[in-house]
């Protein structure tokens, strides 16, 4: 005699996957998942780990698969009210950043195109300013020759200002005879 089961294969019931945890998940996702794939660094590993804790503290739900677009509208408007350790709200950058990391975990499980771009929060691009150029001219009005060629070159190159207060201190502006050093004036006798 044979099982009706076996007789009749339609008749089996399907094996049910066991449903993905949020909790499981995000354990999976920071130790063997994207971040042992990328090999992320530290501050990159600090950023997701904060977004994935806020993000489990506002979700309620169990699975992952219960998660949908109305969470991630709720969860934007949750970001914003999240305030810094000094007490401070977050600004847009920072909850656009916690955002695209969420989303960015959920899209790796499957949860794709849960709210369109459109209605991700957003944030003003801040105009980055190197230098003041009246600054920089009152600067240069009073610079020799050499200080002036030393002044351009690192405001025309690649290391840009930050690198030449860095050298700063112990480099100085070179002449045939002498130096005068950027950093204290002092003059300096000999090569």
């Amino acid at each position: 005699m044979v099982p009706v089961t076996e007789a009749l294969p339609h008749l089996k019931s399907p094996k049910e996957e066991p449903r993905l945890t949020l909790a499981a998940a995000i354990s999976e996702y920071m130790t063997t998942g994207k971040d042992a794939r990328k090999d992320w660094r530290k501050h990159t590993r600090q950023c997701y780990t904060l977004c994935l804790k806020l993000f489990t503290e506002f979700c309620k739900k169990t699975y992952m698969d219960e998660n949908d677009g109305d969470d991630l509208r709720v969860f934007k408007v949750f970001l914003r009210m999240q305030k810094t350790s000094i007490g401070k709200y977050n600004d847009p950058r920072t909850t656009y950043n916690h955002f695209l990391n969420t989303v960015s975990f959920l899209n790796t499980y499957g949860c794709k195109k849960l709210i369109p771009q459109s209605d991700w929060p957003t944030y003003e691009e801040k105009k980055v300013v190197a230098y003041d150029p009246e600054v920089l001219a009152h600067l240069l009005q009073f610079a020799d020759v050499d200080e002036t060629d030393v002044l351009e070159f690192f405001l025309g190159s690649i290391f840009g200002m930050v690198k030449g207060r860095m050298w700063s201190g112990r480099t100085s502006i070179c002449g045939p005879k002498k130096s005068r050093s950027i950093a204290s004036g002092n003059v300096i006798t000999g090569r």
